[in-house]
């Protein structure tokens, strides 16, 4: 039997067809190459024919879901055997393409429309194909149960999906699972498979030899995969669980099995997967009951512990097919569901694992017919198996960087530095030789072959300097008569305090602090008759500097509240505006859930006061003035009207231009507005989809770029292109982002407990990449790295001029300090309760007292003073950049 030869194919994908009929498979991979020739012989009902199902090249989009469905809506389910199709899903649920099995003619493949333990799908573990199984009889010949039938009447078969979106039955067996179900099958990439069925559980095929029981203590098995290298399967009998075979890898021969964990004596297993160093598991659990749903299994120290079962969002539900994200801090789990006691209508649900509560999101419901496995899509791209890691080294040592990866086809490294690429640095290590402070950094490789890149996770490079920072240098220059104080020698990154007395030698009295970038500068103090001689003091308060952190917080002074009496509800959605707080003082007013505040040059706090719907304003005369909104929910005009005319709803992100512009993300109207100078309110643009949840807000001064969020997304706007949506992978719930200098973007994900990197141009553009925290809710260990520490729902982030950025923590309650080594620090400590808003007057740090709760953000004006928003009640705290003592 010869190949056919009308498919759109590349050879070096699905093979070429020989003379003699059979086929040469190949895929050219340099050293990472595997070659292997499949002679298929007919004696064994071998088949290699790629059926005419025209697709391009590649037909699936990496990270996208494949689900096997089966039946449509022409076909009634029956236990006769129904049409497969391989439906591509995006992770939010968009129906990319539909792919049709042939139920018909020499490359025929079906399942049973009502045996719920059938239609396993996996990806191959070089991930370049999709495996499943089934019977190879054409659509309405038989009558009666397909699992009934012997094989000799109703072979049974797998077969794979290619990349490019090409089927090909792969060999069928007469022998095997003769008499019932055979359920799935799983591949290496190469000629080997391995299936799911009963009896006897799994057999391997490596055509075109007869197919091998290695299951040696029989069984039936549901689901079978291979990860890491390991073939691991599922059962419903015996002691219910996932099992792997001893001595690993993948069986060839009769090999017994050793049980991983049991999954309890009432659950039925089915579909399964393991993060890639063995920590986590997720196994779908049958039972269209209470108990049903994603079990979430932990290993700790060797031994497996069941955590939670996650819910499927329905009363009495199960799920059959299960794949994994693990990529984040929290697994985003996506899942196919038993609905009832039959197979037929079920769902599409994803998870994001923040805890036994996780809401699911329904993606796709399957209609008349029903959804079985899923896994991801093929992806010809190279992975990862092993990331880089951080360092911590002292100046004048080596350092290396490795990654472990693998491709079916040649692929390229390039390390980069900050996101740059560096020159030469194209192999799978990047040695450092004799590290200076300047290459404390962010390193990362990105991985390139024909059919794109993936990049690695960004790790740092923490460079400890042995010899103390040198400021002896540090001198006036000059003092015009105008009050410009210029100094040199300065610290790259310090402070500079300004300090006066009206006679020597003192007492002198700092009169204002600033940051320092360079080793030049000067300051404008406040002449008077009192300030009769002045003198500096600089300090270095960058990462290398052991004291770094120290003099950091002796440059900051007192804190303050600037708005917010803490006597109104502190209840979602409660007004606690009243007409009294008008033109008085900010600290008499009840402020109603804010969650953003922005001061412009001139010393004007302003305050997003989202349910008041209004925008606030506080004068340096500490009175508190609406200038947008009129404290009612509604929907102003779009049009040039005064700003106190024109009613928000739920404003939820605020923006202060430099040219003293005011915007607001009026997020339950779905818009964007700017206040003018003049007073005047008016709408830059409209989100067509509407604003979920948005709370950051960035607009460039020019009006032409913005950049804000909404949900679980991060969205952008311009004058030319309008919305879109700049992440590629939904965020978990976004708490606010600040824009680098580069243009990228620095978000923090509070259901994530995470702040993730968010590249806006280049090949990286819109893959989010971990930055800090550990995804966990645990305690900061302060002076630990903040990659490995909890952030528990971090929402603030604001950048210092020094480096390094100021995190704000809502359930976690502190206000943080991570340098520019990576290096966490407890900068404002606090506790989740309303009582530890305290402080006020005080020096702000006490890391064993609690002076903050619940904070929403964290922000600094043009002198350095830091705002943060904190406490459901509603407050607005300063801290001052002036040190208490000289």
């Amino acid at each position: 039997m010869g190949c056919e030869r009308d498919h759109a194919l590349r050879p070096s994908d699905v093979g070429r067809c020989l003379p003699n009929g059979s086929v040469e498979n190949y895929r050219h991979g340099g050293k990472n190459s595997r070659i292997f020739m499949n002679k298929f012989l007919s004696a064994l009902g071998a088949l290699a024919m790629p059926l005419t199902i025209a697709a391009q090249s590649p037909f699936f989009t990496p990270g996208n879901l494949a689900v096997l469905r089966v039946g449509d809506s022409s076909q009634a389910l029956t236990n006769s055997g129904n049409t497969v199709y391989i439906d591509q899903f995006t992770p939010r649920g968009t129906l990319v393409s539909s792919l049709a099995v042939p139920d018909s003619g020499q490359s025929a493949l079906l399942i049973s429309g009502t045996a719920g333990s059938e239609g396993g799908l996996a990806r191959s573990l070089d991930r370049s194909a999709l495996a499943l199984a089934g019977y190879h009889v054409d659509r309405g010949t038989v009558s009666g149960s397909l699992a009934n039938q012997t094989g000799a009447a109703v072979p049974r078969a797998i077969a794979t999906v290619s990349s490019q979106g090409s089927c090909a039955l792969v060999q069928t067996s007469t022998t095997v699972y003769s008499g019932n179900n055979i359920r799935g099958a799983a591949s290496d990439g190469t000629n080997n498979f391995w299936t799911a069925g009963t009896p006897n559980g799994t057999y391997w095929f490596n055509p075109p030899l007869a197919p091998v029981n290695v299951q040696t203590n029989g069984g039936s098995t549901i689901a079978v995969r291979i990860l890491g290298g390991k073939l691991y399967f599922s059962t419903q009998k015996g002691v219910n669980g996932i099992y792997t075979f001893q001595g690993g890898g993948l069986p060839e021969t009769g090999t017994p099995t050793n049980l991983l964990f049991a999954t309890g004596s009432s659950s039925q297993p089915a579909g399964f997967d393991l993060s890639p160093d063995l920590m986590l598991a997720y196994v779908a659990d049958q039972r269209a009951s209470s108990a049903g749903g994603i079990q979430k299994w932990t290993n700790s120290l060797g031994k497996w512990g069941l955590a939670y079962t996650l819910s499927t969002g329905a009363s009495k539900s199960g799920t059959f097919g299960v794949a994994v994200d693990f990529s984040g801090a929290n697994p985003v789990v996506y899942a196919t569901t038993v609905d009832s006691g039959s197979s037929t209508t079920n769902r599409l649900i994803s998870l994001v694992d923040t805890g036994p509560n996780a809401i699911p999101l329904v993606l796709a419901v399957s209609g008349t017919s029903a959804f079985r496995g899923l896994d991801f899509v093929p992806d010809l791209r190279p992975f990862i198996l092993t990331q880089p890691q951080s360092q911590v080294a002292t100046n004048e040592n080596d350092v290396t960087f490795t990654i472990s990866a693998s491709s079916v086809y040649d692929f390229g490294y390039q390390w980069q530095k900050n996101g740059a690429d560096i020159l030469g640095a194209t192999g799978w290590t990047l040695v450092l030789n004799d590290v200076q402070a300047a290459d404390q950094a962010g390193y990362r490789v990105v991985l390139t072959n024909q059919y794109g890149a993936i990049t690695s996770a960004m790790v740092t490079l923490t460079v400890r300097v042995l010899e103390p920072s040198n400021l002896a240098g540090f001198r006036i220059t000059s003092f015009t008569r105008e009050g410009v104080l210029s100094w040199t020698n300065a610290s790259s990154a310090g402070v500079c305090t300004v300090e006066s007395a009206n006679k020597l030698p003192g007492p002198w009295i700092p009169l204002l602090n600033c940051f320092t970038t360079n080793a030049a500068g000067a300051a404008s103090p406040l002449l008077s008759k009192q300030n009769l001689f002045y003198r500096l003091l600089a300090v270095d308060v960058s990462a290398l500097n052991p004291a770094g952190f120290t003099n950091l917080t002796r440059s900051f002074g007192k804190l303050h509240t600037m708005a917010g009496n803490g006597s109104g509800s502190d209840v979602d959605g409660v007004n606690n505006w009243l007409a009294k707080f008008e033109g008085g003082y900010a600290t008499n007013a009840a402020l109603s859930r804010p969650h953003m505040a922005l001061a412009d040059v001139s010393g004007n706090l302003f305050i997003v006061d989202k349910d008041s719907h209004a925008v606030l304003k506080v004068t340096p005369d500490g009175r508190i003035h609406t200038i947008i909104g009129t404290h009612v929910s509604g929907n102003g005009p779009d049009n040039p009207t005064s700003g106190t005319n024109v009613a928000l709803s739920f404003p939820n992100g605020l923006w202060v231009g430099g040219d003293g512009t005011v915007w607001v993300l009026d997020t339950g109207n779905g818009k964007v507005r700017w206040l003018g100078t003049n007073g005047l309110l008016t709408t830059l643009f409209s989100d067509p989809g509407g604003i979920s949840t948005g709370r950051g807000l960035w607009v460039k001064d020019d009006r032409t770029l913005a950049y804000y969020g909404d949900g679980q997304d991060l969205k952008t706007w311009t004058a030319v292109s309008g919305t879109k949506t700049v992440n590629k992978s939904s965020f978990s719930d976004l708490g606010n982002f600040v824009v680098d200098s580069s243009g990228d973007l620095l978000v923090t994900d509070r259901g994530a407990n995470q702040v993730y990197l968010l590249p806006t141009n280049g090949a990286n553009a819109g893959n989010p990449t971990n930055l800090f925290g550990n995804g966990s809710v645990n305690n900061v260990v302060d002076g630990t790295l903040a990659r490995t520490n909890g952030l528990n729902q971090v929402r603030g982030i604001w950048p210092l001029p020094t480096g390094g950025y100021l995190l704000g923590t809502d359930q976690g309650s502190q206000v943080l300090y991570v340098d520019p080594a990576g290096i966490l620090h407890i900068f404002v400590n606090g506790l989740n309760t309303s009582s530890s808003h305290s402080g006020d007057g005080q020096w702000f740090y006490s890391p064993t007292s609690f002076k903050v709760s619940e904070v929403r953000s964290v922000t600094m004006d043009a002198e350095g003073n830091i705002f943060i928003v904190e406490n459901d009640l509603g407050f607005v705290r300063r801290i001052d950049l002036l040190r208490l003592t000289p």
